[in-house]
């Protein structure tokens, strides 16, 4: 593929062995360690109002996780100092990662190496 690989869509982990939703703001270089974690070359935050994005059900993970883009592992980055108020599913973090044209990245983007995130 000239452009290389891409998948978009809402962000889960697998937190005490459940799947939950990422309630987000200021997500923006966790897009990049998502992304990363999962074996693409690049991510991109999708913006909460993306009209065409599905919005998830259950279990929300409810803590304002704080990355630098530098993690390997979104599991890596620190809570933020600031507390969330109500989260529900239509503050769910969404991603669109990439790889570039002849990457060798080997994981199909589907889950994280440890099977701890996805996107659905």
């Amino acid at each position: 593929n000239a452009e290389g690989r891409v998948k978009a869509g809402r962000v889960e982990v697998q937190f005490n062995g459940r799947w939950e939703t990422v309630c987000g703001r200021r997500f923006f270089s966790g897009a990049q360690v998502v992304c990363r974690e999962l074996g693409f070359d690049n991510g991109q935050y999708l913006s909460l109002n993306v009209s065409d994005r599905i919005h998830g059900v259950g279990p929300i993970l409810a803590r304002n996780l704080y990355c630098s883009g530098n993690e390997n592992l979104l599991s890596q980055c620190p809570e933020d100092d600031y507390p969330l108020p109500y989260c529900d599913h239509s503050m769910d973090v969404a991603v669109r990662c990439r790889s570039n044209p002849g990457s060798s990245t080997s994981s199909s983007g589907e889950s994280g190496a440890a099977g701890t995130g996805a996107i659905v």
